[in-house]
């Protein structure tokens, strides 16, 4: 094992699974941006059509924000800083942009259920200061005059139900002056439902297979509810 160390450091590497990606190449990551803004085209396109029908609107003007929050990620070259799980990393920031337009295009929405209108972005990704860019557990939404935190996950996929998983709650029961909400977006089906974790303590959670057997618990379709309006 010693001579194996030692031919890794030769090439100027200690750390094994560093030398694997560099034998596979794996390490060159080149974005197709040309792919990203196409994708970028869509997602302006569902979300300008999506707030229009929606029964709070937000009036955002969706090309700019995605054309800003495009450039400044390019330019700060934080695409590298999503964590891609192995997937590639046009998908990642695909999948990125939807959540961080979702956001803001159903806090208007988000606002009125929950009664109070000082709703803002509370996650590590924050793009106002792109050196301090790290993505984090945190909330992505907080309201400091309702002391609500509250996750964003919209749905563009057919399914059965939305999962929370059991650490979800135990730490929202742990913020004892905090209320957690996860706000549930089904984009396929035109629908939303906001759900009181703080709720759950007693609620059912089962291994999920497609969580990798994490105990969840699953919220129906059947308590979902339209967002759009007339």
């Amino acid at each position: 094992m010693i001579e194996a160390k030692q031919y890794r450091k030769d090439f100027g590497f200690t750390n094994k699974g560093n030398f694997v990606k560099y034998l596979k190449a794996k390490d060159i990551v080149m974005p197709n941006w040309t792919l990203i803004e196409k994708r970028d085209e869509r997602i302006v396109e569902v979300f300008s059509r999506l707030q229009k029908r929606l029964l709070v609107q937000s009036g955002l003007d969706i090309h700019s924000i995605v054309e800003y929050t495009r450039d400044t990620i390019r330019n700060n070259n934080i695409l590298y800083s999503l964590n891609n799980h192995g997937r590639a990393i046009e998908d990642v920031y695909h999948t990125w942009m939807q959540g961080y337009i979702a956001e803001l295009v159903f806090t208007p929405l988000i606002e009125s259920l929950l009664s109070v209108n000082d709703i803002a972005r509370n996650g590590g990704d924050d793009l106002t200061d792109p050196s301090m860019f790290k993505r984090k557990a945190d909330a992505d939404l907080r309201s400091d005059k309702g002391r609500y935190l509250i996750d964003v996950q919209a749905g563009f996929g057919d399914t059965k139900g939305y999962d929370i998983k059991y650490h979800k709650v135990k730490e929202a029961l742990s913020k004892k002056d905090w209320k957690s909400y996860v706000f549930f977006a089904d984009c396929v089906n035109g629908q939303y439902h906001l759900q009181n974790l703080n709720a759950l303590d007693e609620a059912v959670f089962l291994p999920n297979p497609r969580w990798e057997g994490q105990l969840c618990h699953t919220i129906s379709n059947k308590a979902f509810k339209s967002f759009l309006g007339d």
